[in-house]
């Protein structure tokens, strides 16, 4: 007991100087290792620090043996002081691994990915105060400044070599990258068109567009397949590529439009046949049998002679469809070529239209089956006349005011048909069809002629009428054309009618089975004359009529002046005058003024003079006054 209590205090008093027990080290991995050069032109750099950043835990710079990455320009074959845009710079990185964690075995290669890319670099040893340590050191090569301005990839399009096309130029030249100017292109060989059988190759001329740089591993491409890069300028470089040895293009097939025979017809022409490939001309056709026309129920094949234009040549599989429908093909030349199709027999040929022209009715004769037409392949016949609304009515000659039918039957010749939706003119009218023979194929069709009744001639003088002609029995209104100035309408003057009243401006009449002539009348307008302290020569008087005023003595009044309307006064200050009636009733006044005699004086005076006046009149020894030719 006493023992185990020693034993227990030794290892208490042990413990607190013992090295705590190590567990083993973490293997490191793939080592991941970003270095940002997008910023570094124009940069001199002492610490690289800010510029590197280790994505890998348990693995550190070895800072106290110099910094961790150095900047080695190729171009130049030296350390740069200050970094230069646009340059390859050849980065030594040197990592060592971290305590408690292990880098692969010394001698054999750790994984590392740097900026996305992996390499392998090889693991070593150094010997420290505490101990060995690994580390690894590696190069890699880095382009400074904007990535996104590095050209690593340019695709080129360039339209491909056809025979007989000339060579694309400059123009029609395209890149999918903007960074990249096409300054020029040549062909070898330099022909003015492209030649069958021979190999072309171009090469483009190519500059960086400002700011931009072609990487020094750049991949040309032309249409995604890889081209030859001629150079190693950054900003300068040429590319060139090589097409197959050009050949024909190949006709793979095409479709013929040709007329299908029809019996009856002549047989198509070279010209008619229309092929769908522009890169094909039509030679020549030939008909088998040889018929002109066509004859009904046989089958007839179309043997057309085709020859592929200027640069083009058949395929050996091409194939051909005349009317949409598979064709033989006779020979294999890659120019020229036969090309069958055997339409299926004739059949009877298809009208679409009838005509025909019939007498057609006049009044007072008897119907006339004659009947022609300008359509073949077809006979016409007159079936029948009709009196519309009566067809049992017996016709033995036209009459007017009424509507015939008349019924003409169409039958087709031998190799003729009619249309389903055949249509018919009979006088240049369309006709409708009233029935039809299925067996025989005979279809009648019908138009309606009308008689109307005669119409007479209506002529008007000075008015108008409600029609200009008219059936007899049709009633017509005349209505006068308003009066001259100063005249008023008098009657209705009428040959070869009688009116309902003469008398008025507007009036009817029955149309007679004859023409009718009608005139307005008119009179002159009588217009009244009044007169205030006068008198005129006449009570009335028409437009342009002379009526002579006079006006009143009055005692004690001197006339002084007519004042007229209606009327034109020849002298208003006479106390006789004349006036000129114009287009309205005439009223005319006499105006007078106060006599200025003594006579007519008030006062003492005048009451004196008036008694001598008196006396004077009563002795038969009158005075007349001076001023107003009053007798005293």
């Amino acid at each position: 007991m006493k023992k185990t209590i020693s034993i227990f205090l030794a290892m208490l008093m042990i413990m607190p100087f013992a090295v705590p027990f190590a567990s083993a080290a973490d293997a490191i991995g793939t080592i991941a290792v970003t270095i940002d050069t997008a910023d570094l032109g124009g940069k001199s750099v002492d610490s690289y620090a800010d510029y590197v950043t280790i994505g890998t835990e348990g693995v550190i710079f070895e800072e106290s043996n110099g910094p961790a990455v150095e900047a080695f320009n190729k171009t130049t074959e030296s350390y740069d002081s200050e970094f230069e845009g646009g340059n390859y710079y050849t980065f030594t990185v040197k990592l060592t691994e971290a305590p408690y964690y292990a880098l692969p075995a010394a001698g054999s290669f750790a994984e590392v990915e740097v900026n996305g890319s992996k390499y392998a670099a090889l693991v070593q040893e150094k010997n420290t105060v505490s101990g060995t340590i690994s580390y690894i050191l590696f190069e890699i090569e880095l382009y400074v400044g904007d990535p996104m301005k590095n050209l690593k990839a340019i695709d080129f399009h360039v339209p491909a070599p056809v025979a007989g096309a000339v060579p694309a130029d400059l123009s029609q030249v395209t890149a999918d990258n903007m960074g990249v100017i096409i300054v020029g292109i040549e062909w070898f060989p330099e022909d003015p068109v492209f030649v069958e059988g021979t190999q072309y190759s171009f090469q483009l001329a190519l500059e960086t567009a400002e700011g931009f740089t072609f990487d020094k591993n750049i991949y040309l491409s032309h249409d995604m397949a890889d081209a030859i890069k001629i150079g190693s300028g950054k900003n300068e470089l040429k590319m060139t590529y090589t097409f197959p040895i050009l050949e024909a293009e190949k006709i793979i097939g095409a479709d013929f439009t040709i007329p299908a025979p029809v019996t009856g017809e002549t047989p198509a022409a070279t010209a008619e046949i229309v092929c769908d490939n522009p890169n094909i001309t039509v030679a020549s056709v030939d008909w088998d049998p040889v018929d002109d026309p066509y004859k009904l129920g046989i089958e007839y094949t179309a043997i057309i002679s085709i020859e592929a234009n200027s640069y083009y040549k058949f395929d050996s599989a091409s194939a051909f469809t005349v009317n949409g429908q598979n064709a033989v093909k006779i020979g294999s030349g890659a120019e020229e070529l036969k090309v069958c199709y055997t339409f299926p027999a004739t059949e009877k040929i298809k009208i679409s239209e009838l005509n025909a022209t019939v007498i057609a009715p006049v009044a007072g004769e008897a119907p006339s089956n004659v009947i022609t037409t300008t359509g073949t392949g077809y006979t016409v016949s007159v079936l029948k006349w009709l009196v519309s609304g009566n067809p049992t009515e017996t016709i033995t000659e036209f009459k007017q005011g009424k509507n015939y039918e008349i019924q003409v039957k169409f039958v087709p010749d031998n190799g003729y048909v009619f249309a389903d939706d055949v249509t018919a003119k009979i006088n240049d009218k369309n006709a409708f069809l009233c029935m039809e023979n299925s067996v025989t194929g005979e279809k009648t069709f019908v138009i309606v002629f009308t008689l109307p009744l005669p119409e007479y001639n209506i002529s008007v003088t000075n008015g108008i009428a409600s029609a200009s002609k008219a059936v007899a029995g049709t009633t017509v209104t005349l209505t006068a054309d308003a009066a001259p100035a100063g005249k008023v309408f008098d009657k209705w003057i009428v040959t070869g009618a009688t009116v309902a009243d003469a008398t008025s401006a507007s009036t009817t009449f029955t149309m007679p089975e004859n023409d009718v002539t009608a005139e307005a009348t008119y009179k002159d307008k009588t217009y009244n004359v009044s007169v205030t302290n006068g008198k005129a020569s006449a009570s009335t008087a028409v437009m342009g009529g002379s009526i002579t005023l006079t006006a009143n003595q009055i005692d004690g009044k001197v006339f002084s002046r007519w004042e007229v309307s209606g009327a034109a006064a020849s002298d208003k200050n006479a106390k006789e005058t004349s006036v000129t009636v114009g287009t309205s009733d005439v009223t005319a006044e006499a105006i007078y003024e106060d006599c200025p005699c003594k006579c007519h004086k008030g006062g003492i005076a005048g009451f004196f003079y008036k008694i001598v006046l008196f006396f004077q009149k009563l002795f038969g020894n009158n005075k007349i006054c001076v001023g107003c030719g009053a007798k005293h």
